[in-house]
Order: C-alpha cells, then sequence, then structure tokens
C-alpha cells in the first residue's frame, strides 16, 4: 500500500510535523518519537511527543545526529505499556533496535516504525558551522533536504556528511512498519509513504491519505548510491589496513584516546549494564603500574586504551550497525567507526552472509544458524535440544564460561555448557563472600537484571536456567568438521573413574541458517 502526504505550498518539514500532529489527534498512536529542537537550540535528540501542539519544534529531516535512537526506543519497549509509539528513526536507528530486540532488550508489539531514506548527517564540529548560517541559526534545513534527496550526494555546500554516511550499507528503510520514500521524489508537490507491515496499513489507513506511488528514479538512484558507498568503503579500509596493519601502528591510531569511554557510552548496541572496564578487574595496584614501568622502561597513561577498543570490537563485532556515533562522539576526533565498520565487514565474509539489524528472523551469533542434537555410542540419536533463537555450545565452566552460558541463555540462545570437571564454577566456587563488599562471588555472575538478588539461578542452589543445559565430568575428545557440519565428540566420567560411551554432540547447518 502506497499513500502520498501532499506538500500543499508547505515546506517539507511543515508537511511532517501537520502529519505527526494528525497522527496525534487521530489516535492513530499515543505519542511519537521524534527528533526535536531543545530549547531554541539548533541542536536536536529524540522527545516523546504526546500534545499535537508540541510538534513544531520537531526536525524530522537533517544533518543533526546527536543521539542514535535504537536504545531509546529500547527503554520505551522494555516492558508493555498499554501504548501505542509512534518512532520516527533514521535506517541505522531501525537496525539498531532491531538487534536489540533479538537480545531481549526491546519489543516491537507496540510500537510502530516510522523510517525515511537517510538525510545523513555532519559531525558536530561541521554542524556547528552549517547551523549559523540560516536565518534562525538553526540551518537551512530545506535546502539540505532538496540537495541529498535530488540525487546521492555526499557533500552539501562546503560541508562533507560524516564518514560512515559515506559508506553506509542500507541508506533506506528496512524493518520499518511504513517507509518514506523521499530520494528521487517530487517533495515539492507530495511524500511518497509506503506500508510495509499490518501495522503500517493500518495507521495509513486511518490517517485516510490519498493514493501514491513510488518514484520512478527511486529505484536507480538506490543503485548508484550502492554503487558509490562501496566504492568508498573500499578506499576507507584501504586506510584502515594501511594505519591499524600491525600493532605498532594500532598503538598510534589509538594514541590520542584519553579512555573517556565516549564511544562506549554512545552506541546503540552496547548494552551491557556493567562494562568490565568498570570493575575491580582493571583497577590495578600502584605495584602493578610500576611493575610494568620497570619492565618496559615506561607505561603510556592512561593504560589499556588499544585492549579497551579490541575488547569492544570484539564485544559488538557482530551487531555494529553502522551508525558512526563512536566517532562523532570521541573528543580526541578518532574516526573510529571507520576502524570499526571496516574490520566488521571484512571478518565476516568468510562465515556468514549476515547484516546487523537488516534481518529481523536472523541472528547475529556465529552458530545462529546451527543446529545442535545429541547423539549415543555410533549414532543412536538421543535427546534434541529445543529451538530457541539460536544455539550455542560453550567449553568450560569456570567463571567465564558461566558468564557467556548465562548470558546468551538469557538473551534466547540454547546453551550447553560442558566442564571436565564433576562441579561448575572453577575456583570461585571455593569463594564464599568477596572482601570488602561481603557480595558472594557466585550472585555477582548471573544474569545483570538479576545479579543484585539470589533467586533460583544461584551456584550454591544449583546452576538453572530453562535455556541452559550444563554437562559435568565430561571430557573434550574431539572438535571436527568445517562450516557446514561440526562434530563434537565427548565422553562422561563415572564414579571410580569409568568412563562410558562416546557421546557424539552433531552441530549441522539448519536450511534457514547461515548459508
Amino acid at each position: 500500500m502506497i499513500a502520498a502526504i501532499q506538500t500543499r505550498d508547505q515546506s517539507i518539514t511543515q508537511t511532517l510535523q501537520n502529519f505527526f500532529a494528525d497522527l496525534l489527534n487521530t489516535r492513530a498512536v499515543d505519542a511519537l518519537l521524534v527528533p526535536s529542537r531543545i530549547s531554541g537550540s539548533p541542536h536536536v535528540k529524540p522527545c516523546l511527543i504526546a500534545s499535537p501542539d508540541q510538534v513544531n519544534r520537531t526536525v524530522p529531516l537533517g544533518p543533526g545526529f546527536f543521539v542514535n535512537a535504537g536504545p531509546v526506543v529500547s527503554r520505551l519497549t522494555r516492558s508493555k505499556s498499554g501504548a501505542t509509539i509512534g518512532v520516527w528513526l533514521r535506517p541505522c536507528e531501525v537496525r539498531a533496535f532491531v538487534e536489540l530486540t533479538k537480545l531481549r532488550q526491546g519489543a516491537r508489539e507496540e510500537v510502530v516504525i516510522l523510517s525515511m531514506d537517510c538525510p545523513m548527517a555532519l559531525s558536530h564540529r561541521e554542524y556547528d558551522d552549517w547551523a549559523v548560517q540560516g536565518e534562525t541559526e538553526a540551518g537551512d534545513v530545506e535546502k539540505w533536504i532538496h540537495t541529498v534527496y535530488r540525487k546521492p550526494a555526499t557533500q552539501v555546500d562546503a560541508w562533507p556528511v560524516a564518514r560512515a554516511c559515506q559508506v553506509c550499507e542500507s541508506p533506506y528503510p528496512l524493518n520499518a512498519d511504513v517507509s518514506v520514500m523521499l530520494l528521487g521524489a517530487d517533495l515539492d508537490r507530495e511524500i511518497p509513504v509506503r506500508a510495509d507491515t499490518e501495522k503500517g496499513e493500518t495507521l495509513l489507513a486511518v490517517m485516510d491519505l490519498a493514493g501514491g506511488r513510488e518514484p520512478e528514479q527511486r529505484k536507480s538512484l538506490l543503485a548508484d548510491q550502492t554503487s558509490d558507498r562501496l566504492a568508498a568503503f573500499q578506499v576507507m579500509d584501504k586506510e584502515m589496513l594501511t594505519q591499524t596493519g600491525s600493532i605498532e601502528s594500532l598503538n598510534r591510531f589509538f594514541s590520542a584516546c584519553v579512555n573517556c569511554y565516549n564511544c562506549r557510552s554512545v552506541c546503540p548496541v552496547c548494552y551491557c549494564k556493567e562494562c568490565v572496564f568498570n570493575t575491580d578487574a582493571v583497577a590495578y595496584a600502584p605495584t602493578q603500574y610500576l611493575s610494568w614501568a620497570d619492565k618496559w622502561g615506561r607505561l603510556p597513561m592512561p593504560n589499556d586504551t588499544v585492549f579497551y577498543h579490541l575488547t569492544r570490537l570484539a564485544h559488538i563485532g557482530c551487531t555494529c550497525v553502522g551508525c558512526g556515533q563512536c566517532t562523532l562522539a570521541c573528543p580526541s576526533r578518532i574516526p573510529v567507526a571507520d576502524l570499526f565498520i571496516s574490520v566488521t565487514r571484512i571478518a565476516r565474509k568468510p562465515l556468514t552472509t549476515y547484516r546487523a539489524g537488516m534481518m529481523q528472523n536472523r541472528c547475529p551469533c556465529p552458530f545462529s544458524g546451527i543446529g545442535i542434537h545429541r547423539h549415543g555410542g555410533d549414532g543412536e540419536q538421543g535427546g534434541h535440544m529445543t529451538d530457541r533463537i539460536g544455539r550455542t555450545l560453550v567449553i568450560g565452566a569456570g567463571i567465564s564460561g558461566i558468564r557467556a552460558s548465562l548470558d546468551l541463555a538469557q538473551a534466547g540462545y540454547q546453551v550447553l555448557l560442558l566442564e571436565q570437571s564433576d562441579r561448575v564454577g572453577g575456583l570461585l566456587s571455593q569463594l564464599d563472600t568477596q572482601f570488602p563488599t561481603s557480595t558472594c562471588g557466585m550472585c555477582r555472575m548471573l544474569p545483570m537484571m538479576e545479579r543484585d538478588r539470589v533467586d533460583p539461578q544461584c551456584l550454591r542452589r544449583g546452576l538453572a536456567h530453562e535455556n541452559l543445559e550444563i554437562c559435568t565430568a565430561t571430557d573434550l575428545v574431539s572438535l571436527k568438521g568445517n562450516p557446514e557440519i561440526l562434530r563434537c565428540r565427548s565422553s562422561v566420567r563415572r564414579m571410580g573413574g569409568e568412563t562410558t560411551a562416546p557421546c557424539w554432540w552433531w552441530m549441522t547447518r539448519k536450511s534457514s541458517g547461515i548459508p
């Protein structure tokens, strides 16, 4: 279903503002999340609007991109509110929210997603320079809109768009309920909108809009845009290989990092409530710093900068949506996003066609497309693990293994945890309370939403989770195969040192999994 919002001799911004007001007046939505100016400032941030008379401050299309709204929508949908919320999101914000829903950090049931062909963004410094050019010191938004949607562009007048926008894989709406098709449209006459889901059709039906059609040039312009951005990515990738191709060059690349962790704070898919870099794990004793300085002759401070970025890269590598917020927020202007986008795209090629946020029903875990079946003896089939959003094998039930298993199980994966000894927990299972907080070490490893209280997952009562299966006293004999079929062989030891017949765990690709 394609409809059209009539411009009627108004500016494009005013037309969309009236559309938002109609959404609220008709009760098509109970509230609307849209970028808006704050206190007369040219800067914009997502605002939840419930009153139609507040839409005149909204800036639905423009180069200001200070907050990725994906986590904001996640916060609004983490539990049911009984209200319908319309959310106006850039394509990368939709991708971020899709990834968060897969990790059980939000839900789509009570939101209607409206997305658009991306207006792109400026860096914060260049946005400030651009904003003062307008008559109201808020930038010439209408000129920006007509420039970027007439044909693919990476620069408006003297202002180049952010590097992440120049190499974006999908600057068009995906997984939205309503898509606003701006590229190639005659925006002085109408704004075409398309319903992509049943919720979208219901919303457009309530609005009673006139019929419309997709702009004739849109597909060809999107093809040109995709080609240009692929070429831009290849240039960026070569630059990153040159600048970070060795440990020495990587240290030089991050030499201006001050460990402010801004990149982590603004990252839409970095959702952990407690980061390891805020714990005692990296709060070293003074003697440790002196020991390192004595060993190497000097110790750059603050330390662990490269270690921090490599840890983050490994942590979100499969879910990075390429929004570029990490670069935009860096006070030292390190092109963090360039490196992350380059590494994640190149690293995924040999293993998977997965694209973060573009595939609603595909999971980010490399084993998400792998089925795990249990067989006994020489092939006799035993139990079958229940389908979840993905299946994962974790080897070793120490601190790291349990932490990883519980996080995966809490996110909805079916997890098999193998442990060589007859108990889980490793060294931590020998500890009682931890100095100086007297916190139970076992409870600290519970999923973050549960860690402040003892519940049925407490290791002292027996580790339990509906998505977790544990095999103790089990030796991993072999792990063989290829990306199509993996075979894990283990043996279970009984009392007295006896060993049972080998137990085979087959991990085979499902037809709907990774090709």
